[in-house]
């Protein structure tokens, strides 16, 4: 399952070599595979988000969620 992690603030992530800039939509956001609980499945993005306790650094939205009918 995929899952859009949305950055609050600036972020430098040392595994992309990158800065993800809140501000930028191009540059704000990034898709992570998560498993069926929307935990993500890379050990570095779980890290992050375990730590990041006031939720003002990410916010992680689930975007594959199955219909109910």
């Amino acid at each position: 399952m995929r899952a859009t992690l949305t950055f609050l603030k600036d972020f430098y992530s040392p595994l992309h070599k990158k800065w993800f800039i809140a501000a930028d939509p191009k540059n704000s956001s990034i898709e992570v595979e998560v498993d069926e609980y929307g935990v993500p499945l890379n050990s570095f993005w779980y890290e992050q988000i375990r730590q990041d306790e006031d939720k003002s650094y990410f916010k992680l939205v689930t975007t594959n969620l199955k219909s109910k009918k």
